[in-house]
């Protein structure tokens, strides 16, 4: 039986995520994440409506996404976006990852 904290982080990615095309700047095939918003519940309406210029801070479990690496391109709802700096993990157990993403030029 599965950690009652992966339990948790399962359900909040449902809950919350949407699917977000990943491609790595390794060059390795693209795949799909669930991601959804660090704090800001609001994050990915204001993705859509264009109105989100700035760094955009996303989670994603460990379990989907092994090493986000600085360069890797992420698409949310249409709009481009690309990993800057290093990702962290978000918790003591490391199940999700914290990453950091800029709009991509």
């Amino acid at each position: 039986m599965p950690h009652p904290a992966q339990m948790a982080v399962d359900a909040t990615a449902k809950l919350l995520g949407v699917d977000v095309p990943v491609v790595p700047s390794s060059g390795d095939p693209a795949f799909v994440v669930k991601a959804w918003p660090a704090g800001e519940t609001e994050l990915f309406g204001a993705v859509s409506a264009r109105t989100q210029r700035g760094p955009i801070t996303l989670l994603v479990r460990v379990s989907d996404w092994a090493t986000p690496l600085d360069g890797d391109r992420l698409t949310i709802l249409g709009e481009e976006r690309v990993v800057s700096g290093s990702s962290d993990h978000a918790d003591a157990l490391r199940l999700v990852w914290m990453i950091e993403t800029e709009e991509a030029a």
